[in-house]
């Protein structure tokens, strides 16, 4: 169980918790709601998730689906370089801040940002340390703009 996940039934928190879990009907079903901010202007890429490399989870594939209804899928270009404590798993003033995100994720290639409208996809957002840092590493790499979308976000008490 995740540190601080109250349990639910509603229906939304119930998709967000199966597309976490890696089910792409899940994803599938998020679809038609991030079609409604993607533009055909943007390039699509998906976070990291806390471990080192690139997104591997259902959220990549979600902006795979979306990269032939846009200028594409940059997912590749953007990846952690270090692993770092799991939000969800530790206590709230032990989370990673925007610097320890910031500086745990890089772009590969920022000839393939340069310019570019980057609509960057999450699936929950608690604090938005992880969209601050990863903004912060896409501007400096030249990004034109950034438009964040988080599925959910935690409540906090």
């Amino acid at each position: 169980k995740r540190l601080g996940v109250k349990a639910t039934n509603d229906r939304w928190t119930q998709l967000i918790l199966r597309l976490k879990d890696g089910h792409r009907s899940a994803a599938d079903e998020c679809l038609p709601y991030i079609k409604r901010v993607l533009l055909p202007h943007h390039i699509v890429i998906a976070m990291p998730s806390h471990t080192s490399g690139p997104c591997r989870s259902t959220l990549a594939y979600i902006a795979n689906q979306l990269a032939p209804l846009c200028r594409g899928d940059r997912t590749h270009a953007f990846v952690r370089t270090q692993t770092i404590p799991k939000s969800s798993m530790v206590a709230p003033g032990l989370r990673p801040d925007d610097d320890v995100h910031y500086t745990s994720l890089a772009v590969t290639n920022p000839a393939d940002l340069i310019g570019s409208d980057v609509l960057l996809l999450d699936d929950v957002i608690t604090r938005g340390s992880t969209m601050r840092g990863a903004m912060r590493r896409l501007y400096e790499a030249g990004c034109n703009s950034v438009t964040c979308v988080g599925m959910a976000k935690t409540a906090i008490e």
